[in-house]
């Protein structure tokens, strides 16, 4: 994460943010400006094992302020958890409205770049662009997460942040995820871009999502659907390249 400051004072702080193929594609294309991510806790009940789940009597994870997010559950239950339950707040890895975000998406130098002196000189291709035709490449795509922020091509600024339940998303919050909408003779239909590349239609925008989310996620997954986690709602807006 960064701070960036003028004249003394800190202005914003601004820190990568992976996504996927599908979703770098939505964002770039302007139709999403939401994205959901399972809220996890670093220094939960089994976190020494590796598994960051939140603690099975957290029943609500309210807003603080100043970006914390506490966990919550009747008192009755956490007297089952007396000597475990978390008394941490929890802070979002994404930010707080006001901070930036860079995108980290699957990339390659584009074939002009072999005659570049510099990494930096050369143009680059990005695998959300050609989502479903991506063979010339095959498994030559760099995983997003090595990419350096002078190759992002896109920036965000954090709206909003809030946490609820993953099958609590509206047909709204569905559609800002990045499921279209399409107008036909018989009515509205949803259309999404899966992993696959490939374009799946259905009646609803919340059934297509549910089956985004297991097909991104997993559905046996520890933060499955039918799990139903906890989920970090962030929302933000596109801005052009700081």
């Amino acid at each position: 994460m960064a701070d960036l400051t003028y004249g003394g004072q800190q202005e914003v702080r601004e820190r990568p943010v992976p996504l996927f193929r599908h979703e770098a594609r939505a964002v770039h294309l302007g139709l999403q400006t939401q994205f959901r991510r399972p809220v996890k806790d670093p220094n939960g009940l089994y976190a020494s094992y590796g598994q960051k789940t939140i603690h099975p009597a957290v029943t609500e994870i309210i807003d603080g302020g100043d970006g914390a997010f506490l966990q919550r559950a009747p008192e009755r239950v956490r007297q089952q958890y007396i000597s475990t339950f978390p008394c941490h707040a929890l802070r979002c890895p994404y930010g707080v409205p006001g901070d930036r975000l860079w995108v980290r998406e699957s990339w390659a130098h584009g074939i002009h770049a072999l005659g570049a002196q510099r990494d930096e000189d050369g143009p680059f291709v990005y695998a959300a662009d050609n989502l479903g035709t991506q063979g010339r490449l095959g498994d030559r795509w760099r995983n997003g997460i090595h990419m350096p922020r002078w190759a992002s091509r896109t920036f965000l600024e954090v709206v909003n942040v809030r946490v609820e339940r993953l099958q609590s998303i509206s047909e709204t919050d569905c559609i800002a995820q990045g499921i279209k909408q399409l107008f036909e003779k018989q009515g509205w239909v949803t259309e999404a871009r899966f992993p696959d590349g490939k374009r799946h239609f259905g009646a609803g925008a919340y059934e297509l999502y549910r089956q985004l989310w297991d097909l991104t996620v997993g559905p046996n997954a520890l933060y499955g659907w039918e799990r139903n986690p906890f989920v970090w709602v962030v929302e933000f807006r596109r801005i052009e390249g700081a």
